[in-house]
């Protein structure tokens, strides 16, 4: 049990460590383009990737579903995020205020895209981890999804650990989440986590 509720405790700092960038949209002009962008010459050039968090600007509903125990009753918990686009719309600054197993739970995210390494990049603080948290991740415009890798610290053993987690873009006002983790790094990936995004405004 004691595994389990880290594991939870984990992969809700990595869903909003990698969240606002996963979950952000392409940008309505990107959108009919697809994923490549046409400029007035006629030359095909790439859909600009920055243009991808600005899909996650404004305020969104969270209903986060966890499994304290794997194959058990899931706990629902709610939350909201108020997101806006910051320093000459370089990052997506991500601010999060709800609950997680009974306690208050608050933090704040940045975002961004690393055009050296061709990666969405994340780091994240809050009321319950006692580091920062970073994950990067690709996107898929086939599947529209998002695939994101990192390390976080467990906060009972004070080590770092692996999570994953996959995010689906399901419409301009609706987004799904998936969370995984790994006890050590051996072991198969546990998913802990099933989250729904709702656009408030």
């Amino acid at each position: 049990m004691k595994t389990t509720k880290t594991l939870l405790v984990l992969t809700l700092t990595a869903f909003l460590a990698g969240g606002a960038v996963s979950l952000a949209a392409p940008s309505p002009q990107g959108m009919e383009k697809g994923a490549m962008g046409v400029d007035k010459g006629g030359e095909a050039k790439a859909e600009d990737p920055m243009a991808r968090l600005t899909g996650f600007a404004g305020t969104w509903e969270v209903q986060l579903r966890s499994w304290p125990t794997p194959g058990g009753e899931p706990e629902v918990s709610h939350g909201t995020t108020v997101n806006e686009m910051v320093l000459d719309g370089k990052f997506l600054q991500m601010r999060y205020k709800g609950e997680f197993q009974g306690k208050s739970f608050v933090g704040m995210g940045f975002d961004s895209y690393d055009e050296t390494r061709d990666k969405y990049v994340s780091v994240w603080l809050d009321s319950i981890t006692p580091g920062f948290s970073t994950m990067e991740g690709d996107w898929d415009p086939a599947t529209k999804t998002f695939i994101y890798y990192g390390k976080t610290v467990d906060p009972a053993s004070g080590k770092m650990v692996d999570v994953k987690s996959i995010v689906t873009v399901r419409s301009s006002s609706m987004r799904t989440y998936q969370s995984f983790a790994k006890p050590s790094p051996d072991a198969d990936w546990i998913k802990t986590m099933e989250i729904i995004f709702g656009k408030v405004k």
